[in-house]
């Protein structure tokens, strides 16, 4: 099939400066990525000089930057979660723990980290296309992969000292010692309420760290999955855009 057109070839067709400004938040990093993987599957190649080092350390570090709320998010919210989901904590304030009580304490541990992931994953797996749209897609996962495995491994050590921390013995330790200050805020009964309920909330820590890795990886999947269907994708639109001389 003949070429229409007659245009100038292939060649960089980028408007502003001669590199990528440095990405300032996610919605920022996706329209940049969409930008450069527009122009590759027009048939222009961006040399991959293109971006700068400074460029793809930005794009990694909007990768890490989003996990970081979700560090505290997930360290605050999990072991509630948890403690909902094993009927130790209600969530309404009602001692029913129903299915909807227990999905929505879910939610509200692993939301944020889904959400985050599915973002990236909907708008870039299209643009998992062309050397420079792909390394800068790969700079933005290596970010987040690496921040969620920090993540994973804090969480994870914290929870376990959590669980130490609030062992009956050292929890029986403390009232013993501090008996002659608490024993003028509260009753023995509140006080023996107090042990029962820190040794049940005790319960929940060590599936809280275990549901922290799984929830992790599972919401890195989701991005991992879209990029290698979204590169096939890319491919075809290319080929497409080849066949009916849309690239000039």
């Amino acid at each position: 099939m003949s070429r229409g057109g007659g245009g100038s070839g292939p060649g960089p067709v980028l408007m502003g400066t001669s590199s990528a400004s440095r990405p300032l938040g996610l919605l920022d990093a996706i329209s940049k990525i969409q930008m450069f993987a527009a122009v590759e599957k027009l048939g222009k190649k961006i040399p991959l000089e293109y971006l700068l080092f400074k460029d793809r350390v930005g794009f990694w570090e909007v990768g890490a930057r989003g996990v970081i709320l979700d560090f505290f998010i997930m360290a605050i919210f999990t072991p509630l979660s948890m403690a909902t989901f094993q009927e130790v904590l209600p969530i309404f304030g009602s001692d029913e723990f129903s299915s909807f009580d227990r999905g929505f304490a879910f939610l509200l541990a692993g939301s944020f980290a889904l959400a985050y992931n599915m973002l990236i994953a909907v708008n870039l797996s299209a643009c998992y296309f062309g050397r420079v749209p792909t390394m800068a897609i790969r700079y933005l996962y290596s970010g987040l992969l690496s921040a969620n495995v920090v993540k994973c491994i804090l969480l994870f050590v914290w929870f376990h000292m959590l669980r130490d921390w609030i062992a009956p013995e050292r929890v029986a330790g403390f009232f013993t010692r501090n008996w002659s200050v608490l024993g003028n805020m509260m009753t023995p009964e509140g006080a023996t309420w107090i042990q029962y309920w820190l040794q049940q909330f005790r319960g929940v820590l060590w599936p809280s760290a275990y549901f922290v890795v799984g929830s992790t990886a599972f919401c890195l999947l989701i991005p991992a999955i879209a990029f290698w269907f979204g590169k096939r994708d890319a491919l075809k639109e290319y080929e497409r855009n080849l066949r009916y001389d849309v690239i000039t």
